[in-house]
């Protein structure tokens, strides 16, 4: 036990902690900079529409709100994944046995270098996936903390992903909306 403290499941358990904990800053930069581009834009079109050119069709009334829900909306959706969430529910998967070994090895491989795919491994599936870099390495409890500290920010990282992809399709069509009313407006 005490001489296979420099092992490969060490390794491999760092190198995936270090890439969910990068994914996460990544992650959460984004969001951030979703937050600041919607709220600048929101004032933007706030600002526009003081002008007594924008609101003198019903058609750009109609658009100018839409955008504006729409903004809101994904301004909300990015402030909800700073939101910390108080319960963590671990995902299990079944083992499956050695009928398609390779292939499962090269899907748990791809898994555990992908946030959404680790968070929805479990803890278990993870652990066996590491043993099998080097079977008769001990687990200790330093590698079991570090471990479950890696599935959590992995799950923590995942939803903070799915929400900034739905809060970025509703700035893209939020943006879309606005530039079409201005389209109407300029070519009318």
């Amino acid at each position: 036990m005490g001489s296979t403290h420099n092992s490969s499941f060490q390794s491999t358990l760092q190198s995936v902690y270090e890439y969910v904990n990068r994914s996460l800053s990544f992650i959460e930069a984004k969001n951030g900079s979703l937050v600041v581009f919607n709220t600048a834009l929101l004032l933007g079109l706030l600002q526009t529409s003081q002008s007594s050119w924008f609101f003198c069709y019903l058609t750009y009334c109609f658009l100018f709100i839409l955008s504006c829900t729409l903004l809101i909306i994904s301004l909300l959706l990015a402030l909800w994944s700073f939101m910390p969430k108080k319960t963590s529910k671990e995902k299990k998967k079944k083992n499956t046995s050695s009928e398609s070994n390779k292939e499962d090895k090269n899907d748990l491989l791809q898994s555990i270098y992908s946030t959404e795919g680790l968070s929805n491994l479990g803890n278990e599936a993870f652990i066996s996936f590491l043993q099998k870099t080097q079977p008769d390495y001990e687990i200790t409890d330093a590698d079991e903390a570090l471990i479950t500290c890696t599935m959590h920010t992995a799950r923590v990282s995942s939803r903070k992903y799915n929400l900034f992809r739905y809060a970025l399709y509703f700035t893209c069509a939020g943006v879309l909306f606005s530039f079409l009313s201005l389209a109407l407006y300029i070519f009318n």
